[in-house]
Order: structure tokens, then C-alpha cells, then sequence
């Protein structure tokens, strides 16, 4: 029989412990939150642009607003090209959303693995010794924190944790 059953302390997460968990689960939440907001607004964006070039290769000049009449079509290549551009520039941003989304896949397969950790120190003999060898939650929020590729990802993490966000050490330039 384990220690823990031995004297029927049962098994629990310390109060602290059970705080960072349940803030790990709001950021991943929120991150997720701001994922899918960010993409439906590049969708929406993306469906306009590309109505926009249709509606202009349809009707050459009619988008232009000086009411030049035929004259208008001689900036149809220019609003195409523009339009065109819009939506790649979109298409590009989901990449950073797809960095980002890959980051709180990470995080939810590091939790998964505490999680583990956590049922094994329960089941084992030794509580108290595989409780110290495993990763705690402020480890795991650490970690996500690091992982970060944007300053939205930071700022959603500092607003979760109502801490001033604090400006990271020469960071990589972000685009978007």
C-alpha cells in the first residue's frame, strides 16, 4: 500500500498548483478565442477582396469614382492589383495564426503530459517523491509563455495573469 493510502491522506493539488491550471486553461482558452476571431475577420476580409476583383474583371471602370465613364477602366489593372495584394496579405497573416494555434497545441500536449504525471504519482508508492520529479503548472505556463510568437499571444497571457506586459528583449520584427 502507497504512503498516501497508508495514512489516508488522499492525494490532492495544492491550492497554488490548481490556481495556475485553471489560468492555463483560461489563456489557452482565450488564445484559441483570439485565433478564431482573427481568422473569421481574415475570411470575411478575404471574401470581400476577392468579390471586389470579380466584380471589377465583370465591369471594367465601373468601380472607379470620378465618373469618367470609360475612362475609369484605365485604373481597373491598379484596383485589381491592389485588391489582389489585400488578399495575399491575408492569406499570409493565417500563417502567423497557424504558428499561433500551434503553440496552444503544444501547450495542450504538454498539460495532457502533466496530467499523466500527475496519475502516475497518484497510483506510485513513492507520492511525494514523484510529486517533486514532475512538471508543476507554473512550469507549464512558463514554457507557453516562452513559446510566444506575437505580442497579441503575450499581451492575451498578461491580461489572463493581470500583470503589466512586460516588453520582450529584442523580439523578431512581427508583420502583422
Amino acid at each position: 500500500m502507497s504512503p498516501c493510502r497508508e495514512h489516508a491522506i488522499p492525494p490532492f493539488i495544492p491550492p497554488q498548483e490548481g490556481r495556475e491550471l485553471r489560468l492555463l486553461f483560461e489563456i489557452l482558452s482565450n488564445q484559441l478565442q483570439h485565433s478564431t476571431d482573427t481568422t473569421e475577420q481574415a475570411v470575411t476580409g478575404l471574401a470581400a477582396d476577392l468579390l471586389e476583383i470579380d466584380r471589377e474583371l465583370a465591369h471594367p471602370g465601373r468601380g472607379d469614382s470620378g465618373g469618367n465613364g470609360g475612362n475609369g477602366s484605365s485604373a481597373a489593372p491598379e484596383r485589381i492589383a491592389r485588391r489582389v495584394a489585400d488578399a495575399l496579405t491575408r492569406v499570409q497573416f493565417q500563417d502567423t495564426v497557424k504558428q499561433e494555434i500551434a503553440t496552444v497545441t503544444h501547450a495542450l500536449r504538454q498539460l495532457c503530459r502533466y496530467a499523466d504525471q500527475f496519475a502516475d504519482a497518484v497510483d506510485t508508492t513513492a507520492c511525494a517523491d514523484t510529486a517533486s520529479s514532475r512538471a508543476s503548472a507554473s512550469m507549464l505556463l512558463q514554457d507557453l509563455y516562452a513559446s510566444y510568437i506575437s505580442e497579441q499571444q503575450r499581451a492575451i497571457h498578461d491580461s489572463a495573469i493581470e500583470r503589466t506586459p512586460v516588453s520582450p528583449p529584442a523580439s523578431p520584427t512581427e508583420l502583422f
